[in-house]
């Protein structure tokens, strides 16, 4: 992976921690599907966060004593792993999860983006998704056994060591980071972070470990709906803002009834190691196209994006405020052709809308939010909306739409 960054765009003012109750408490659904919502209270006030739920138990543990729901967890298509702030969980959860340990010693994470990063120690846990096992038994229940995942701010490691900031300020609460935590579901298995570290009661060096010690995407650590997810949200009422949307996040990719890949999916294969294009070319209307090649440029079709993010395009260069996102005086429609990794190049477009702060403040969704970025093609959330996109696991084996063939991951299908 080239680099992770930052991906939100935000105002100062709308920073803030809390919980969230899901729209979708108490409806019946599918095991292999998690309710997912877009929307803020005065808890969470940012804009395009697909928002899920998922219950960790400690290793072996099926009863409400060991086990935690945690609400508000991002949903995340550009990143591999699940990450929890240390705060919202429980003492008595918090104290049974098991560390990970390399020659004896806890092995703790920094993840690094463009101007911040996050850290903590890596522990065990067994990760529920589209179940709580408290609340009763569950036809074909989809569960991780011992999954490492990353905990946010644990004061049971030594603070972050100073080449972790290099990047920026460390985020170790829910106020810095936006939310309860991360389920990174990109293609890719693992984080492919390289800063791991072994710690003593004091500090923290930088060791290598082996892969089974660092994150994993939960998703490929299933007993079955193992080979990729489904990011389903409904299409907008009216206009391009709204102040909820309710979606789906589903298991699998091909192996259940509810999961098949549909006949006019556009298959883009992307590369294991960076998760991307080969190129993606962007023009606003008769203007002269700018091409992004992938390596020069990293690029993604991400949920945890909250806007279309990308550099400066001819015929749509006003941003506002302090460049981090187009404010247009009218609507643009940016053409998109994006060439994958085979070779194939498919066409698309998006459009970007004026913005302004009350925005921010007013809507939870902005499905025409258009963020300036100097170095990264993201097509974030808003591209999401009315729309049900396919993440194949690398390496993962998924039947074609056709029932005949059999296409192998890692794609995205658009």
């Amino acid at each position: 992976m080239k680099g992770m960054i930052m991906r939100h765009i935000t105002l100062a003012a709308l920073l803030a921690a809390g919980g969230l109750a899901s729209a979708h408490a108490g409806v019946p659904h599918p095991a292999n599907v998690l309710p997912m919502t877009v929307q803020h209270s005065d808890t969470f006030p940012r804009v395009n966060i697909p928002m899920v739920s998922i219950t960790l138990c400690a290793p072996g543990h099926t009863d409400a004593a060991y086990c935690q729901t945690i609400p508000n967890i991002l949903v995340d298509t550009g990143a591999a792993g699940l990450r929890i702030v240390s705060s919202v969980l429980k003492p008595g959860l918090r104290k049974t999860l098991v560390p990970e340990t390399h020659q004896g010693k806890p092995v703790a994470e920094c993840l690094q983006y463009v101007s911040s990063a996050v850290w903590g120690k890596v522990s065990k846990a067994d990760v529920w998704l589209g179940t709580d096992p408290t609340q009763g038994k569950t036809l074909n229940p989809q569960y991780g056994k011992s999954v490492p995942f990353q905990v946010i701010g644990d004061d049971d490691i030594p603070a972050a060591p100073k080449d972790c900031a290099s990047t920026g300020p460390v985020m170790d609460s829910v106020e810095d980071f936006g939310a309860n935590g991360t389920i990174g579901v990109q293609p890719s298995i693992l984080d492919g972070n390289p800063l791991y570290y072994t710690c003593n009661a004091a500090t923290c060096e930088e060791a290598s470990v082996g892969k089974e010690l660092m994150v994993p995407n939960p998703v490929s650590l299933l007993p079955s709906d193992n080979n990729g997810v489904i990011l389903q949200l409904d299409p907008l009422h009216a206009d391009n803002k709204q102040e909820t949307v309710s979606g789906k996040l589903i298991l699998g990719i091909g192996t259940e009834d509810n999961n098949k890949l549909a006949p006019n999916t556009r298959i883009a294969y992307v590369t294991p190691d960076e998760m991307g294009m080969s190129s993606i070319k962007l023009q606003v209307g008769a203007n002269e196209a700018s091409t992004f090649v992938g390596k020069d440029y990293y690029d993604a079709f991400d949920s945890g994006t909250n806007a279309l993010r990308f550099p400066s395009l001819q015929g749509l260069s006003t941003v506002y405020p302090h460049k981090w996102w187009y404010n247009p005086p009218k609507s643009e429609v940016v053409s998109m052709t994006f060439t994958d990794t085979k070779g194939t190049a498919t066409s698309s477009s998006f459009t970007v809308a004026p913005t302004v702060p009350a925005d921010f403040t007013k809507y939870a969704v902005l499905s025409q939010l258009g963020g300036h970025d100097k170095k990264n093609v993201l097509i974030g959330l808003p591209y999401f909306y009315g729309k049900t996109l396919y993440f194949a696991m690398d390496g993962a084996k998924v039947p074609a739409a056709d029932g005949k063939s059999v296409l192998t991951g890692p794609f995205n299908g658009l």
